[in-house]
């Protein structure tokens, strides 16, 4: 705090000729003597400051004399020690004064504020109290012009600075780390404390910037190295990007404040957003990241995609065989028909004649009936109830008929199944191995009033043969109580160079009947139509279109294969209904998406030994859950299978 001491000035009107100097009309003459506070005399320059004027007057080391402009006030000061004074000089004219001013010379190497300077102190400390060692520069705002120190190895820096202005405060390399204003006060001091943390890395904050501190972990809490953060600005799109992450799982971005970013990974997009808030500030955001990494992320993509490669050669072996299976069933199908064709030709034939033969017999009996009746009124009741009663014969034995030839489809249809089915297993193929479909339907039976969207791409033909197997034997007994939407994932977009649009992909059938035949027919022209062409599938919004079409239904059961991707997750938010997932395929692992569906939707997994029901569960972020003998973690709403290490 600075010292003003008010001194007794003498004025002379009479000029005194020992002096060299002589007052003026103008300017007022200060004789004055320098001792310090033991008396010993001092020679050292002293500095006079007008407060009106704002200019500087000085003397040399040992001048004791000074003429200075009348009116005004002089702040009286040396550049040894913190005392200063101050002296009035009215506008009387030949002012003299005589004065002594006394300094304390004893503190060594220190810097001591002026009118025009303050003394700036800075301490630099972590959140450990521990000082850094730092190149700290002060710009000025106003005139660009730079002033720099070091801090010592406790973190402090004791610098003089022009004031009544503004300065950027850059440490090290650090642009814009904080500000400092310094106002227009003399003999000011100012003390600015700076948290700076060594250890953060490379980069610091800034006023104008945020500083993102990543560490990253894998699901078993252990640090990944050489794992890249990027960082996406929702306002100007623009990408910020990490360097790899160390030894310790460690790295750094810095961005602008005044924004709202999203985070993301190589392989897990937009996992978190940040708003960093406008005010300038030292934002340092510490952020534990903790995902798979990238390495084991690929190597289990690797694995799936292995186990893709070996069923899809699977299924095109097997496709191989039914197209032979079929030639060789063409040549004789036509045979066939024709066998059974006449077959029913006699058969509905004698049928006829059966039939002719016993319309007959009731024709006559009426007619008899009619001849015997006595009157005209009668024998027109008669014949009536004759017409009435040949016309509802007909009638029955029509819908007998009907019955009789839909009974023969259909048992023709399921032969042809179950031939298919044999002929497979003859050739090696053991398409009931995976009954996960049979099974779930088994455990389930109290399911009603079923709305199925089933997956029919190429590779569910395995667990499409056990659905038709299911469905032909259970079809009478819920007639109309079940609905069908088949999905082929675009009706063969690719091999059309037609792109596959979220949303709008295609390759929806809709069938609203229980017939087995009819189910069976629309299901072929939908695997006709489309195989899908790659591993996603449109599964959602197949969902999304069942949901909207078809009416009346309690339970809306997806049946998925496991080993594709679903294609339009993102339309998840949309899906308002629990979700029943039959998943065909899921004996080695569990789709960490279809978990995801089920849980959001409050549905349930359906497996082959197990159902998992979701309709009351909250998990808490990095949950752990057991299906089938392996566990899953659940991670910013989504699933992943934990390695057995």
């Amino acid at each position: 705090m600075k010292n003003l001491l008010f001194l007794v000035c003498l004025i002379f009107s009479k000029i005194l000729s020992a002096q060299n100097l002589q007052p003026t009309a103008n300017k007022a003459l200060i004789q004055f003597s320098i001792n310090n506070f033991e008396k010993e005399k001092l020679n050292v320059p002293i500095y006079f400051f007008g407060k009106n004027s704002k200019k500087e007057f000085s003397t040399q080391k040992n001048d004791t004399q000074i003429l200075l402009p009348l009116n005004d006030t002089y702040l009286v000061y040396s550049k040894i020690a913190i005392e200063n004074y101050e002296i009035i000089v009215s506008n009387a004219p030949n002012q003299f004064y005589n004065v002594l001013f006394q300094f304390d010379n004893t503190k060594k190497n220190r810097l001591f504020a002026t009118p025009l300077e303050t003394v700036v102190q800075i301490k630099l400390s972590d959140h450990k109290n521990q000082g850094s060692k730092q190149v700290i520069t002060f710009v000025n705002q106003n005139n660009q012009k730079q002033y720099k120190g070091t801090t010592n190895e406790d973190g402090f820096l004791e610098i003089l600075l022009p004031n009544h202005t503004k300065y950027s405060i850059h440490i090290g390399a650090t642009q814009n780390y904080s500000q400092i204003d310094l106002p227009h006060l003399p003999f000011d001091k100012i003390v600015k404390l700076l948290q700076f943390e060594n250890e953060l890395g490379q980069l610091q904050p800034s006023k104008d910037s945020a500083l993102f501190n990543f560490t990253y972990f894998d699901l078993n809490q252990k640090p990944v190295k050489d794992e890249i953060i990027e960082i996406i600005s929702l306002k100007t799109k623009k990408k910020f990007i990490s360097q790899k992450t160390d030894n310790n799982g460690k790295t750094q971005i810095k961005v602008p404040i005044g924004d709202v970013y999203s985070l993301n990974t190589k392989y897990f997009k937009e996992f978190a957003t940040q708003k960093v808030e406008a005010k300038p500030d030292l934002y340092v955001l510490p952020l534990n990241i903790r995902f798979p990494s990238s390495l084991s992320w690929e190597k289990q993509i690797e694995e799936e995609k292995k186990f893709e490669i070996a069923k899809e050669e699977k299924w095109k072996k097997m496709q191989k065989e039914i197209e032979e299976y079929k030639s060789a069933q063409e040549k004789m199908e036509k045979q066939r028909l024709e066998k059974e064709k006449k077959e029913e030709d006699i058969y509905f034939k004698n049928l006829m004649s059966e039939i002719n033969k016993k319309r007959k017999e009731d024709s006559l009996i009426y007619l008899r009936d009619s001849l015997e009746a006595k009157t005209t009124q009668e024998k027109l009741l008669k014949t009536t109830k004759l017409k009435e009663k040949m016309a509802m014969q007909i009638r029955k034995h029509e819908d007998s008929i009907k019955v009789l030839k839909d009974s023969i489809r259909t048992a023709k249809l399921k032969m042809r199944i179950e031939e298919e089915k044999k002929y497979l297993t003859n050739k090696g193929f053991k398409i009931e191995q995976d009954s996960a479909l049979l099974k779930a339907f088994q455990r389930n039976k109290h399911w009603k009033n079923q709305l199925l969207v089933v997956d029919v791409t190429g590779s569910m033909y395995v667990y499409l043969n056990q659905f038709k197997i299911w469905y032909s034997s259970k079809h009478n007994i819920f007639p109309n109580k079940m609905q069908f939407v088949l999905f082929n994932d675009g009706d063969d977009a690719l091999k059309n160079n037609v792109y596959k649009k979220v949303g709008t992909t295609g390759g929806i059938y809709f069938s609203t009947t229980a017939d087995f035949v009819d189910l069976e027919t629309q299901m072929t022209k939908a695997r006709q139509n489309g195989g899908g062409g790659d591993t996603p599938e449109n599964d959602l919004e197949a969902v999304i279109k069942a949901i909207e079409k078809c009416k009346n239904y309690n339970e809306v059961i997806l049946i998925a294969d496991n080993t594709s991707q679903v294609r339009d997750i993102e339309l998840l938010p949309k899906i308002k209904k629990p979700l029943r997932i039959i998943l065909c395929g899921a004996d080695f692992y569990v789709n960490g998406q279809y978990l995801e569906i089920a849980y959001k939707t409050k549905g349930s997994i359906h497996l082959l030994r197990e159902d998992v029901d979701f309709s009351s569960k909250n998990l808490a972020n990095y949950e752990k859950i057991t299906i089938q003998n392996r566990t899953y973690m659940f991670v910013n709403e989504r699933f992943f299978l934990l390695s057995d290490e």
